[in-house]
């Protein structure tokens, strides 16, 4: 039987990439397709060209649709952060005595935690950092256990109406009828990251060519984020600037060659 077959598109700050694949062994997957397509990018949670975004889009779509082998469900759209927000909130349900908790309990903690009031944003993740029962037990998953009161400290990560006006429509609009949009550094972490080091909080860098995300994880949930506009452009800029070397140096064999005036220790093997 063929296996099920997911499409996911990465919208960074210098190129979006498409990435068609499916599920292969111990946490690994089986690549179908790949296309990146290059654009002028974003800062400060506002695209520079949207009309040259949106042609972008269409390609990309189009490379989705004609690259499946078979029908696509969902389109999975990585938000950066910089088009993100993260909110905490702790919540607590109590059982008139106690009880095997269900996971109609959790759904009405977090439903119990958030509510959504903002005209700019939309909820698109929410996750535990950690659960706890009345014994105080602190676990991370609590359906199954017994217990009369349930409480957990909970991460909702909302993202801008701007993003999805300019992305998820303008994908559905190309053909993709159901697009979800999830947190890239999110995503990162829940793969990247064992459960055991998220448990004790990690961090999470994503460097991109104009801006970086800084993420701090724990458990399921980020519990802050940060993003500010620099990123490997603009380092790659400054060593342009500091040795006098051109912007677009020539690319060769396994190694990135600025200048011949260059120190040794600046190339590297990629």
């Amino acid at each position: 039987m063929q296996k099920k077959q997911v499409a996911v598109i990465d919208v960074g700050s210098s190129k979006i990439t498409a990435i068609i694949g499916e599920r292969g062994i111990n946490k690994t997957f089986i690549i179908k397709g790949r296309y990146s397509f290059d654009y002028d990018g974003f800062a400060n949670g506002e695209f520079f060209n949207l009309k040259q975004l949106k042609q972008v889009l269409n390609s990309v779509a189009d490379c989705i649709i004609k690259g499946s082998l078979e029908k696509i469900e969902t389109v999975y759209v990585g938000v950066p952060g910089d088009f993100t927000r993260v909110y905490i909130r702790d919540s607590q349900l109590s059982f008139p005595k106690k009880r095997k908790i269900v996971e109609e309990d959790v759904d009405a903690l977090f439903d119990s935690a958030f509510v959504m009031t903002s005209a700019k944003y939309t909820l698109i993740n929410r996750s535990a950092i950690v659960y706890e029962l009345d014994d105080f037990r602190r676990l991370a998953n609590p359906v199954g256990s017994i217990s009369e009161i349930l409480s957990g400290k909970l991460s909702f990560i909302m993202c801008s109406n701007y993003f999805i006006e300019a992305v998820k429509n303008c994908l559905v609009d190309c053909g993709l009828k159901n697009v979800e949009c999830v947190s890239s550094a999110l995503a990162q972490a829940m793969y990247l990251i064992e459960a055991e080091m998220r448990d004790r909080i990690a961090l999470v860098a994503d460097v991109g060519y104009i801006t970086t995300t800084f993420s701090v994880i724990q458990g399921d949930g980020i519990i802050y984020q940060h993003s500010f506009d620099f990123g490997g452009g603009y380092i790659t800029a400054g060593l342009v600037e500091k040795f006098d070397i051109d912007f677009n140096s020539d690319q060769s064999g396994e190694r990135i060659v600025f200048s011949k005036n260059l120190p040794e220790y600046f190339i590297s093997d990629i």
